[in-house]
C-alpha cells in the first residue's frame, strides 16, 4: 500500500516537478557551454554528440554541481514527505466532531464569527463543520443561526469582489447562506479595533488576544492599523445558547474553532468570566451589523457579493 501512495504521487508530481525541470536545466546548460564554444554551428548531430561526450558529462557531473542536483533531491523529498504527512493525517478529529454533536444537543441558537479565508470554507473539514451545523438547525426548526465574517485587512475585503482572486469562493459562500436563510455579515478591520477598546484587558486576555493588542489597542490610530492587526484566533468562535432542560437555567457555551491547514479543531468553554467575555464580544458585534435583529444594508456579505 506505501509503495501505492509513493508511487501515485511519484506519477503526479515528481515528474513535472522534480524531473523534468532538472532534465530541461541540464540541457539549457549544455546548449549554452556549447554555444560559447569557438567552433559552434548550428547543427544537432554537433550539439548530441558534444552532450554525450566525455568533455560534456565531465563539465555537468563535476562536484559543485553534483552537490546541486543531489541537495535539490534531498529537499524536494524532504518537502513531499512533509505534505504526505500533513495530507494524509486526520482533517476532523472523531472527539471533535462528537463534541461539535454534543454541544448542538438542546441548542436554540448560535451566533459564529469566522477568520477564515474564503477558499478555507470549502475544504471538507469545514464543509463537514457547516453541515452538521446546518443539519441541527434544519431538524429543530426554531434554531437561529448567524454568522459574521472578520476581515483583517482591507485587501482581505477587496479581494472578495475580485472574481480572480477571492470572488469565486465569496460568492458561492454568500449563496449557500442565502439558500439556508442564514444571515451573512462582515467586519471591517477598524470595526474590530472599536470593539475590542470597548471591552476590558481581563476581556481581551479571555478572547486570547495578541499581547501587543491587549495592551495597545486604545492606542492605535486606525492610519497605523494594517501594521499592528493580526488575525486573531480567538475571535474564531461560536456563542451557543441552549434552553433550560428539567428545571435548570438556560445555559450559554462557547465553542472556539481552530483551523491549521486542512486540521479543524474545537474548544469548548463553560468557564463563566470567559463566556461572559465572548457574550460582550457579541453584543459589541450585533451593535454594528445588525438592527432589530437584521443584518444592515453596509454590512450584509451577501449583498456585497451579489
Amino acid at each position: 500500500m506505501l509503495l501505492k501512495i509513493l508511487w501515485r504521487i511519484a506519477w503526479r508530481y515528481v515528474w513535472p516537478h522534480l524531473l523534468i525541470p532538472l532534465g530541461v536545466g541540464v540541457i539549457v546548460e549544455s546548449s549554452i557551454a556549447l554555444y560559447l564554444r569557438e567552433d559552434f554551428t548550428w547543427n544537432v548531430y554537433q550539439w548530441w554528440a558534444y552532450f554525450k561526450s566525455p568533455e560534456s558529462i565531465a563539465r555537468m557531473w563535476n562536484r559543485e554541481r553534483f552537490g546541486l542536483i543531489i541537495g535539490t533531491v534531498i529537499t524536494y523529498f524532504g518537502i513531499m514527505l512533509y505534505y504526505i504527512k500533513r495530507d494524509t493525517s486526520p482533517k476532523i478529529r472523531p472527539l471533535d466532531h462528537g463534541k461539535l454533536d454534543e454541544s448542538l444537543v438542546n441548542a436554540n441558537s448560535l451566533f459564529g464569527t469566522s477568520i477564515l479565508r474564503m477558499e478555507e470554507w470549502f475544504d471538507p473539514s469545514a464543509q463537514l463543520y457547516l453541515a452538521t451545523v446546518i443539519n441541527e438547525r434544519s431538524a429543530s426548526g426554531n434554531f437561529n443561526h448567524q454568522r459574521v465574517l472578520l476581515f483583517f485587512s482591507q485587501r482581505e475585503i477587496k479581494s472578495v469582489t475580485m472574481p480572480f482572486l477571492d470572488g469565486y469562493y465569496a460568492r458561492c459562500l454568500s449563496h449557500l447562506h442565502k439558500h439556508y436563510g442564514i444571515p451573512l455579515a462582515f467586519l471591517e478591520p477598524v470595526e474590530i479595533l472599536e470593539i475590542l477598546r470597548t471591552l476590558t484587558i481581563e476581556d481581551r486576555r479571555n478572547l486570547s488576544c495578541p499581547r501587543h493588542l491587549i495592551y495597545l489597542c486604545d492606542w492605535i490610530a486606525p492610519r497605523y492599523l494594517r501594521f499592528v492587526m493580526c488575525k486573531i484566533h480567538g475571535l474564531d468562535f461560536s456563542l451557543l445558547t441552549k434552553n433550560a432542560v428539567g428545571g435548570t437555567s438556560a445555559e450559554n457555551m462557547v465553542l472556539r474553532v481552530r483551523k491549521h491547514f486542512t486540521h479543524v479543531s474545537l474548544e469548548t468553554i463553560k468557564e463563566v468570566p470567559r463566556v461572559q467575555s465572548y457574550k460582550k464580544l457579541t453584543e459589541e458585534i450585533k451593535k454594528r451589523t445588525h438592527t432589530n435583529g437584521a443584518v444592515n444594508a453596509d454590512h450584509d456579505f451577501i449583498r456585497l457579493c451579489a
